[in-house]
């Protein structure tokens, strides 16, 4: 792509090409439309590079040092814009300019990115840890980055700046790290920074790091089983969430058949956003959900109301032109699938807040809890809501007994000291 297929200003095309970077321009912008870019991102970001090279003649930088630290000296020269409702907004002047850094780098016109300085003990002990986790235990990603967490910071808690001395380990700091970091958190997530904790020990015992038994310092927090109700939405909140993220966009409709699946399936954010076109068996009527947590596949029904809003985002809204298979992608070049599940969490809460619908905890797994608390008081077993929510075991699936509050009712005593 020429910087005459980009424009049709012939003095814009001048102008660019007269400039310091003008030669290698052409480069970038076929390398632009090649990620899919939208053609009035591709101009944006050629005339940034445009400025870009002709500040660095004006500050006699010579063109092979440009670098980061020199693209974040031009951004700080330019400062931020602030709009109605945003603030600290990169200028226009300066998108972009990551492109065209490894255009340069791939072109050989300037250096390589410096390498990485060399992995400190902490890096290299996690590297192992994290292996550990991921090929010995099969830990979910979810759970990998909560434990390498806690990991690392019990590390800084323990050791500070130095070198870690494992045998020096003992059980009064691992108690103060574990009390500090459960104080921190609330509800349901107390559990986390203990549980995390007795990992770590149990690999370091597995290792001859640390004596046996040491894990047991971990305090663990108290928690009464089935102490409180699990959160759900009520079917008209969910029917009003899904109006207010339904606005016939191209996002919204995505956003309206991702809260769908979250709504009717119960899947987990990590299901959904990983959920591929070749999940999706359109004669049956049925989908795969991958293994994933649980490391198990399942095979749901496909209700029709959710066949055919994922066939009309498919269709009419999903980004055409690229090649991934996963059903849900972002809407700006180079269309990529949703990073990860916090993504589908902050849908969620920016959906409910438009319709005007709180709960102390807003994520996707409220709609998760929502479908078996459905299932619970329609009749269904705890053996059908673990299948179709995939539960490994039917000890997870029991907190929702305590929502069948008719079948409760026959079995409550009588108040003792007569009616009440």
């Amino acid at each position: 792509m020429t910087l005459q297929n980009a424009f049709v200003r012939a003095s814009v095309i001048a102008h660019l090409d007269s400039g310091p970077l003008g030669t290698y321009l052409s480069d970038l912008a076929t390398a632009l439309n090649q990620q899919r870019y939208a053609d009035h991102t591709i101009q944006k970001y050629l005339q940034a590079a445009d400025a870009f090279g002709r500040w660095i003649v004006k500050q006699e930088i010579p063109l092979d040092a440009v670098d980061e630290q020199i693209v974040q000296r031009y951004v700080a020269s330019l400062g931020r814009r602030v709009t109605r409702n945003r603030s600290n907004l990169l200028p226009h002047l300066a998108v972009g300019l990551h492109h065209l850094l490894q255009s340069l780098r791939h072109q050989g016109v300037i250096k390589p990115r410096h390498e990485m300085a060399p992995l400190t003990s902490t890096d290299r002990f996690l590297a192992e840890y994290r292996h550990y986790l991921e090929q010995t235990l099969g830990s979910a990603p979810a759970t990998v980055r909560q434990h390498l967490l806690f990991a690392g910071r019990l590390i800084n808690f323990a050791f500070k700046a130095e070198a870690i001395d494992w045998q020096s380990l003992h059980g009064e700091t691992i108690a103060q790290f574990t009390l500090q970091q459960t104080e921190r958190r609330s509800s349901f997530g107390k559990k986390a920074p203990g549980y995390s904790v007795r990992v770590l020990l149990r690999y370091l015992v597995g290792k001859g790091e640390i004596r046996p038994g040491l894990e047991a310092a971990a305090p663990k927090t108290r928690e009464w089983k089935h102490a409180s109700l699990p959160e759900h939405l009520s079917a008209a909140e969910i029917a009003q969430i899904l109006a207010a993220c339904n606005d016939q966009t191209d996002i919204g409709r995505r956003n309206y058949a991702i809260l769908l699946l979250l709504s009717r399936l119960g899947l987990r954010a990590g299901e959904a956003i990983q959920l591929r076109i070749d999940d999706i068996d359109w004669v049956a009527g049925a989908i795969t959900i991958r293994a994933n947590k649980t490391h198990r596949e399942r095979r749901l029904p496909l209700p029709q109301v959710v066949g055919q809003t994922l066939i009309d985002y498919i269709r009419h809204s999903r980004p055409k032109s690229s090649p991934r298979r996963e059903i849900f992608l972002t809407h700006t070049a180079p269309f990529l699938p949703l990073r990860d599940s916090s993504a589908v969490g902050k849908l969620v809460r920016r959906q409910m807040q438009r319709a005007e619908i709180t709960r102390p905890s807003a994520g996707a797994h409220l709609f998760r809890h929502t479908v078996a608390t459905q299932m619970v008081r329609r009749g269904a077993s705890f053996k059908d809501v673990a299948d179709v929510l995939g539960h490994q075991s039917l000890q997870t699936t029991t907190i929702y007994a305590k929502l069948d509050l008719t079948t409760l009712a026959q079995v409550a005593l009588p108040w003792p000291g007569g009616e009440r």
